[in-house]
């Protein structure tokens, strides 16, 4: 034996208690020749942190004796090169200082209890799930703490492996590496070293595979049966105290040149040598030689052998001690009366019984007295090494107890206990070798005798019977469990004997190197050491070079660690007289360097990094969307559809969605009694507090879509489901968007003791306004958006310049075939441009008076009834799109041009107030069942009725085959629009009335969503039922998506980017679990190409001069269809008016062609012989 490694967690200590019996036996061992490992598959805490909790427990250990998995992990993190995501403890982290962990691609997982939630698993799956590599420390299913056997990292491990479909590389036990690695400081030879542990499968299992031998100790995690769980079992099973045995072992198979054993003795040399031995090394002896006999004679284990035949010898008085001292000793179990007990150190030296220098093997017996064991009893009770045997030690009736060492662990412990007068007796007076021997010593005192010697006979041979040596034997042999491969090169005879010409081959031309990598065996695999080696024929190389000559040399130098001075050397140096000009003169440049290097960092590579930034060549990796964050809250929005999102239009990193119950309009009835209990809310989220809402705009009943005011964004503006349109007024919280956390402590006074119950709690903010139920809509609010602030609409539908440049209009619809226009404004102020709204708080109800005004009063302005020119139909808006977008103020400088007859009488709404005769009244209109409308909003007065009516839509168009979802103008062009509804999306031109410019395939499963990329013009986002996003590129392909990507296996219900910032765009996506998913867009798809606006408008104009082509086309063939219908009706005769003369001329010449062919048939029957001439009239 060689070294020892030892486990840690369980073996030698629990938490912070050590294992009985470890500190003892850990000095021992340490006293040894043996080389000592202490290797754990602890994560909880770092190296540093472990090795001063096994100091305070006693423990003499070097922390670099210490090999733990985290030391394991971080070199296998080193080696892959990746930025891990830690699943630990922040004590264990420790370990992984100066590996950069931001912006994560690997995940590595040990103990990390506080880790193990949903939101930190699943984004450690998602990251596994994009090809990140996951690295477990070990797969341990339990281990033992104080309280008991607790959960290990092991099931979260097997979890994410089946959810992931992979498999984790392990680093710490029982991997073969592992253990492996701990030997090679050592330098020791696996098959020479034992591993001593409490786990079966990771300690002993693991370090048998790797070719060491296995003791399991009966502490921490250790099961009773747990030896027999692996195969082959362990090499022993013992308590902690055994560890000792390890020594002797050593001993045993390491002698030492002053030990070696002795030339073998003859017969009588051999029996007088075992008489003089104690009785327990008489007994040891005997039962050595039992197991390897093969006599034919059976004797009592310890007793002396003799046959009486053969031929005699003289026998001597000087023979006498020989036949004397022979003693025997007892029997393989111990005599009755007699235990074996485990003394530890501290009773060693208590009683003065310490091992090797008052015991030893020659001489094992200690007598103790039974008064010393009775104090010790009483002072150390329970703790006493005696307190098992207290009673028996009570009633012994003796003053004195006998001991004795037993050095091999024969019977179980380090010593055993006689507590009866027999047992004693037998140790200290075993009985006599035979009664021959007995009487030949009486008669031995009289003189000289003849005795009788043994003659010799042939052992005779016996079957063996092997005692486990035949299953060391058998797993020390290597057997063939695969048969041989055989290998046949052939090449054709004729290409014996060819010549070959060599030529030279430079080293970078192409299969000048071919790796071959060594196949890697199933069974077993042996580390290898690698040598390179190359063989290189090269010609004559001459070197030539020019250098410069340096004409100034210099001593230059470079200090990396920095010097220390003493206490004495520092007060010197500042006593010298030149040492404040010194630092005079040193201070500006030791600024000036501190500068530039918070300026600029001077090891970064900027050749290296050259052109990354306009590398197009982006690999798949990259293209994917990335899950940046993510926001659900489980009491509001989990298990709750998210109905609507919004970024907030000034801060950044703020986000909003609306959420209502995810229930069908039968279910809403059948639990109506509990969806008024449910609160509805919207909720406003920051990136820096992703697990708290920072507010919860109340609402009365459950909002479908809201917008915040472009001109003041803290008035939100929501449509609910009862078709009410709601107001909130966030002026008094907009500190809390701006510093969630910090900005809240800073304007608020917090004193011990007079804490307010809602400090930390997420205010709840109150609407300030309701529209009236009876004058809104009757249906759902399925879009709302708010009129741009350069325009005013009027009671008559006139577009009128808003000089305010504030927003104070609305725009609704519902599937009640409705678009309603409402004004916030208070419509008893005469001059409303020059006012706006005043925001005041009410002290009762804290809730502003912004639009006190128009509370459950609020009327529309406008409203647009869509009706078919059927009886009893309708359409059904869903989503509303004006050409007009609010920011683009160039219709106010433009001149105003009259657009026709229908614009030269419209009327103004006052004297101060511009008519906008360019602004375009048509707005898109998408319906419940895929209709696409385009209709004025400004009525006409119907001839018969004399009221005011919505004009016909211009035109209608069914693409879809489900509800309009989206209907989004492009940030780019505002006169393309895309709509997404059913199965597929289509692009539409305003002004092109035939049909759309684009029309994609029936997809896999319904749209949901689509949205518009707000850097890039011809990449847009389709989002599908079944959590997908599609990202769609016109200028690179039209017939299949750009990318498709699964984020959520739930329904999408909405979509919405943002550009973060110059380096980062964000796209939101909701779905109908509760759950907010914010994906970082990859660069690819954020970063706007050479001339790609140019390019996309001309692919517009190219789609739409093809649209018209096709319409032209379409209009040729249905005039060619006519054409030829009426060539077939062109048989028909028309009637004719001809003169009398020549109707008459035409009859006669058709009678005349009658008669011939009467003529022609009479002579075909023969009828008819000789022709006769017509006669003439």
């Amino acid at each position: 034996m060689e070294a020892v490694l030892i486990d840690l967690s369980g073996t030698l200590h629990i938490e912070d208690s050590a294992v009985d019996g470890a500190v003892e036996s850990l000095n021992t061992l340490q006293k040894s020749k043996l080389k000592l490992k202490f290797v754990t598959n602890t994560t909880k805490e770092c190296k540093r942190s472990l090795h001063e909790r096994l100091i305070k427990l006693g423990f003499h250990i070097d922390i670099k004796d210490i090999f733990t998995s985290l030391t394991a992990a971080r070199y296998y993190v080193e080696q892959l090169k990746v930025r891990p995501m830690l699943l630990l403890e922040e004590q264990a982290k420790e370990d992984f200082q100066g590996i950069p962990q931001d912006n994560p691609n690997a995940v590595v997982i040990g103990l990390s209890p506080k880790d193990f939630h949903y939101e930190q698993l699943n984004q450690a799956f998602r990251l596994i799930k994009n090809g990140a590599p996951l690295v477990a420390i070990h797969k341990a299913r339990y281990y033992q703490t104080k309280n008991g056997l607790s959960l290990g990292p092991g099931p979260f491990v097997y979890g994410l492996e089946y959810a992931c479909d992979t498999k984790a590389d392990v680093v710490g036990k029982p991997e073969k590496a592992f253990f492996l690695s701990s030997l090679e400081d050592l330098g020791c030879d696996p098959s020479k070293t034992y591993m001593i542990g409490d786990d079966v499968h990771d300690d002993i299992g693991g370090a048998q595979n790797a070719g060491l031998k296995g003791i399991l100790v009966k502490t921490g995690k250790y099961r009773e049966g747990d030896e027999e769980k692996i195969s082959p079992p362990p090499h022993q099973t013992v308590p902690i105290i055994r560890i000792l045995f390890i020594t002797k072992m050593s001993d045993k198979e390491n002698p030492s040149p002053e030990t070696k054993p002795s030339p073998p003795k003859n017969k009588d040399q051999e029996t007088a040598s075992s008489s003089s031995k104690s009785p327990v090394q008489s007994q040891k002896s005997s039962q050595g030689s039992a197991k390897h006999s093969s006599s034919k004679s059976s004797s009592v284990p310890g007793s002396a052998k003799l046959t009486s035949a053969g031929k005699k010898r003289s026998f001597k008085k000087s023979d006498k001690k020989t036949a004397d001292t022979e003693n025997v000793g007892f029997e393989k179990v111990l005599p009755d009366g007699c235990f074996p007990v485990a003394l530890l150190n501290q009773t060693q030296e208590l009683f003065g019984c310490v091992i090797d220098e008052d015991v030893t093997e020659e001489n094992p017996i200690k007598i103790l007295k039974k008064d010393d064991i009775v104090n010790d009893l009483k002072t150390r009770a329970a703790v006493s090494d005696f307190s098992p045997f207290k009673q028996k030690i009570f009633d012994y009736e003796g003053e004195e107890i006998l001991i004795f060492f037993d050095s091999d662990f024969r019977y179980g412990e380090n010593f055993c206990i006689a507590l009866t007068e027999e047992a004693k007796e037998k140790i200290l007076h075993p009985p006599k070798v035979h009664e021959e021997v007995t009487q030949q010593s009486t008669q031995e005192a009289e003189g000289e005798i003849e005795v009788v010697v043994p003659k010799y006979e042939p052992p005779v041979p016996k079957p063996w019977v092997h005692l486990g040596s035949e299953i060391e034997i058998r797993d020390e042999v290597a057997f063939e469990k695969r048969g041989k491969i055989n290998l046949k090169a052939i090449r054709l005879r004729r290409d014996f004997g060819q010549t070959y010409s060599f030529t030279d081959r430079g080293p970078l031309e192409k299969d000048c190197y071919v790796e071959y990598c060594l196949p890697k065996e199933g069974n077993f695999d042996l580390h290898r050491m690698e040598l390179d080696k190359f063989i290189q024929a090269i010609p004559i190389l001459k070197t030539v070079g020019t250098q410069t000559d340096w004409k100034q040399p210099r001593n230059a130098c470079t200090q990396y660690i920095p010097r220390t001075f003493t206490e004495e050397e520092i007060i010197q140096i500042e006593e010298l007289p030149n040492y404040l000009e010194f630092m005079k003169k040193v201070t500006p440049r030791f600024e000036q360097a501190l500068q530039q290097n918070e300026i600029m960092e001077v090891f970064f590579d900027d050749w290296q990094h050259l052109g990354t930034n306009v590398d197009m060549t982006v690999n798949q990796a990259i293209n994917q969307l990335r899950e940046y964050q993510s926001f659900c809250d489980l009491k509001y929005s989990k298990d709750k559809a998210i109905t609507c999102i919004q970024w907030h239009p000034t801060f950044r990193g703020i986000i909003a969605f609306s959420a209502a119950e995810n229930l069908t309009f039968d279910e809403r009835i059948d639990y109506s009694h509990q969806i008024l209990l449910s609160p509805s809310l919207i909720l406003i989220w920051s990136f820096t507090d992703p697990i708290h809402p920072q507010l919860l705009l109340q609402a009365p009943e459950d909002i479908y879509c809201f917008q915040f005011n472009p001109s003041d964004p803290n008035i939100v503006a929501g449509g609910c489901i009862n078709g009410q349109v709601v107001l909130w007024d966030i002026s008094q919280y907009v500190n809390r968007l701006k510093l969630p956390k910090g900005g809240q402590k800073k304007n608020c006074v917090y004193l011990p003791g007079f804490e307010d119950a809602s400090y930390f709690e997420t205010p709840i903010v109150r609407y300030c306004a309701l529209s009236s139920i009876e004058y809104s809509h009757v249906e759902c609010i399925t879009d709302i958006s708010w009129i741009p602030d350069h325009i005013d609409i009027n009671r008559l539908g006139v577009t009128l310049e808003n000089k305010e440049q504030w927003c104070n209009q609305l725009m609704t619809c519902a599937v009640d075939n409705q678009i309603l226009i409402w004004d916030t404004r208070n419509p008893k102020l005469t001059h409303r441009d020059s006012e706006k709204p005043k925001k005041t708080v009410s002290i009762l109800s804290k809730v502003p008076d912004t639009y006190r005004h128009l509370d459950l009063t609020w009327k529309p302005l406008l409203k647009i009834n869509l009706n078919k020119s059927e009886a009893g139909a309708d359409y059904s808006p869903t989503k509303i799109s004006i050409s007009e977008i609010q920011g683009d103020r160039n219709l106010l400088t433009k001149k105003d041009e009259n657009k026709g007859d229908d614009y030269s009488n419209k009327p103004g709404s006052g004297k101060d107030k511009k008519v906008l005769q360019a602004v375009n009244t048509r707005l898109f209109v998408g319906t419940e069942i895929g209709e696409l409308l385009y209709v004025d909003w400004m009525p006409h007065k119907d001839s018969d009725s004399g009221k005011l009516v919505t004009t016909k839509p211009d035109f209608c168009h069914t693409f879809h085959d489900g509800p309009i979802c989206a209907l989004k103008r492009s940030p780019f062009n505002k006169h393309v629009l895309l709509v997404v509804g059913g199965w597929n999306f289509t692009l539409w031109k305003e002004g092109v009335t035939t049909g759309p410019l684009l029309q994609c395939s029936y997809m896999s499963h319904v749209a949901c969503d689509g949205c518009w990329s707000p850097t890039r013009p011809s990449v847009f986002y389709i989002a599908r039922k079944d959590g997908t996003i599609d990202v769609w590129d016109v200028l690179d392909k039209t017939h299949e998506p750009f990318l498709s990507q699964n984020i959520t296996p739930f329904c999408i219900t909405s979509i919405v980017p943002i550009e973060f910032s110059q380096k980062r765009q964000l796209l939101a996506v909701g779905d109908n679990s509760g759950t907010l998913h914010v994906l970082e867009v990859p660069w690819s798809l954020r970063t706007l190409m050479m001339n790609e606006v140019v390019s996309f408008n001309h692919y517009i104009e190219r789609e739409t001069k093809r649209q018209a082509f096709v319409v032209n086309r379409w209009n040729l063939r249905e005039q060619e269809k006519r054409n030829k219908e009426l060539d077939k009706k062109s048989f028909i005769k028309r009637p004719s008016y001809l003169l009398e003369e020549e109707s008459e001329q035409q009859l006669r010449i058709l009678y005349d062609a009658y008669l011939e062919e009467e003529a022609s048939v009479l002579r075909t029957l023969g009828l008819k012989t000789e022709e006769t001439d017509l006669p003439e009239k």
